[in-house]
């Protein structure tokens, strides 16, 4: 009996052994785990691939089913270009813990790289819902707002991310596009200049300063203007913008220089043909303005200021049937442009009305803005089913 006592101790204490054993293996697989995913996130985000991809390969031999696994492998197809294979993955992710907020900027991520804009919107709204201050969340939702063309929603969201980001350029940047489309220049102005103020790469820096400019002279701040341009000079189209801003301020002799300076860098660019053109009409010489305007409106058919002056250079060659049929095109030009500002203005106060975008994109198409109208079809096919399923009798 005695004996047989103690064997049952022994076997007990075997089993306890095995099972310590198991449970301290489990738990060191669990370490491993995270640390495999730890590290590969870690080089994705510095782009190291192969480092990602190998601690890819380490996961999916010790846990292949792990949602750290099918994040991770996600994660790297997305950054490689293949959203349609990494949403596979996120879609197999019933993340927990740790994990789900990770999961959720990824796949929000992913959804917006396919054009599925409010599944994108609700990941980083419950992003938002367990990080209040996420940068990448406010970031994600701006531009998701914007491309729906909830512009009031996209600013609250940019200036936030100001706030939590004060170094990023881009939140100002994106700002100051937004009241420049709606022609609110002194805005756009503050914003551009925030934006600049702060580090980025110089060839952004170069595509900014020539934002700010625009705006300036839009809001007739020559002088201002041409404090901003000269800290760039260089270009052809940063010379024909110094020359714009000289012609406004009637100092020609300048205006001329800086027209062959541009001439010499690139004649085919549009503004250096705006700037000979302009000139050529200020100097009386209503033949040579035609011809120039004729080719800029060649590639920029609703180009209203240019129509406008091949109509007055007409009149003047005593062309009246010339110049009665560009102030027609130019009638048609203008009231697409308002009707476009009309409609964007409505989309605000009538977000996610799939009709009302598709309408846009049809005007953006007329205006020959075929990467705007683009966005807009985007987003017209992101809130078409939500469309259809409100509209739907069964509810």
């Amino acid at each position: 009996m005695l004996c047989c006592q103690s064997r049952f101790r022994g076997l007990r204490r075997l089993l306890l052994a095995a099972v310590m054993c198991c449970a301290g293996l489990a738990l060191l697989y669990s370490r491993k785990s995270v640390d495999d995913f730890s590290s590969g996130m870690t080089a994705l985000n510095r782009g190291e691939f192969l480092e990602a991809l190998e601690s890819l390969q380490r996961l999916r031999h010790t846990r292949p089913n792990d949602d750290r696994t099918r994040l991770l492998s996600g994660a790297i197809r997305l950054r490689r270009g293949d959203a349609s294979a990494a949403i596979e993955d996120f879609a197999l992710l019933q993340p927990n813990g740790e994990i789900r907020s990770p999961a959720l900027q990824w796949t929000g991520e992913c959804l917006y790289a396919l054009g599925r804009l409010t599944e994108a919107e609700s990941c980083f709204q419950q992003l938002l819902q367990i990080h209040r201050d996420s940068a990448e969340a406010h970031r994600w939702l701006a531009a998701i707002y914007h491309d729906l063309g909830e512009l009031n929603r996209s600013v609250e969201h940019l200036e936030r991310l100001t706030q939590l980001a004060p170094h990023d350029y881009r939140p100002w940047r994106m700002m100051g596009s937004i009241h420049r489309d709606f022609e609110q220049f002194s805005e756009a102005a503050r914003e551009y200049r925030a934006a600049l103020d702060l580090q980025m790469p110089k060839g952004t820096r170069s595509e900014i300063v020539f934002e700010l400019a625009d705006v300036l002279m839009r809001g007739h701040e020559y002088r201002d203007a041409l404090q901003v341009l000269t800290v760039s000079a260089g270009t052809a189209k940063t010379s024909s913008q110094i020359g714009q801003c000289h012609r406004a301020l009637g100092n020609r002799d300048e205006a001329q220089q800086c027209l062959a300076r541009a001439k010499a860098i690139d004649p085919k660019e549009v503004t250096v043909q705006r700037l000979d053109a302009d000139i050529a009409a200020d100097e009386e010489r209503p033949r040579d303005a035609a011809a120039l305007y004729e080719k800029i409106l060649v590639q920029e058919p609703h180009n209203l200021e240019c129509r406008y002056q091949l109509a007055l250079a007409w009149r003047e060659l005593g062309d009246v049937p010339r110049y009665d049929s560009e102030m027609e095109q130019l009638a048609h030009s203008r009231g697409l442009f308002e009707k476009l500002t009309a409609l964007s203005t409505k989309a605000m106060s009538q977000p996610r009305d799939a009709e009302l975008l598709n309408e846009i994109a049809q005007v953006c198409d007329q205006l020959g803005k075929h990467e705007l109208a683009k966005s807009w079809r985007l987003a017209t096919d992101a809130v078409k089913p939500q469309t259809m399923r409100e509209s739907s009798p069964t509810r």
